[in-house]
C-alpha cells in the first residue's frame, strides 16, 4: 500500500487528521463567506462615500498594518533573520504595508496615475536604500515581494 511499513494505527490516525483537517478548512472558508465577506463589503461601501479622507486613511493605515503584524509567513521571515531584532522587522514592514495602502487609497480617490506613483515611490526607494545597512536592505527587498508575505511561503536561505 505504501512505499514505506507504516503501522494500520498510523494510517489511520493520518487519515482521519486529513480528513478533519479538510473539514475544518471548508467551515473556516465558509464561516469567512458567510460573516466576514459582508461585512468587509459593507465596511467598504461606507468608507467610500464617506467625505471624511483623514477618516479613511487613519483606518487603511490601520487595518493594513494590524493585519500584516497578524501575519504567521511573517513572524516566519522574522525567526529567519538573526541579525534584525524580530520585533524591528516586523513593524518595519507593517508600517510599510500600511503606509503603502494609504497611498493606494490616495492614489484611487484623488485619480493620481499610477506610473507618476510608482516612478515616486521607486525614487524614494533607492534613495532612502543608501542609508540602510546591509543586512536590513536584502530582508526588506525581500519583505516587500508579495509572495513573501501570502500562504504559499517556503522557508528558504537568504
Amino acid at each position: 500500500m505504501t512505499t514505506m511499513p507504516m503501522e494500520v494505527g498510523t494510517v489511520s490516525m493520518f487519515l482521519v487528521g486529513a480528513a478533519l483537517l479538510i473539514l475544518g478548512m471548508g467551515l473556516f472558508s465558509l464561516g469567512a463567506d458567510i460573516a466576514m465577506t459582508p461585512m468587509g463589503k459593507g465596511l467598504g461601501i461606507q468608507l467610500s462615500q464617506t467625505k471624511k479622507t483623514g477618516l479613511v486613511v487613519l483606518l487603511t493605515f490601520l487595518m493594513g498594518t494590524i493585519i500584516t503584524i497578524a501575519e504567521p509567513d511573517l513572524h516566519v521571515l522574522a525567526n529567519q533573520v538573526p541579525s534584525i531584532p524580530n520585533n524591528v522587522l516586523i513593524i518595519s514592514v507593517a508600517v510599510g504595508v500600511g503606509v503603502f495602502l494609504v497611498l493606494a487609497v490616495l492614489r484611487i480617490l484623488r485619480k493620481i496615475n499610477l506610473s507618476y506613483m510608482l516612478l515616486a515611490c521607486y525614487i524614494v526607494l533607492f534613495a532612502l536604500s543608501i542609508f540602510v545597512p546591509q543586512d536590513f536592505l536584502a530582508v526588506a527587498f525581500d519583505a516587500g515581494r508579495p509572495e513573501v508575505l501570502d500562504s504559499s511561503f517556503k522557508a528558504r536561505p537568504f
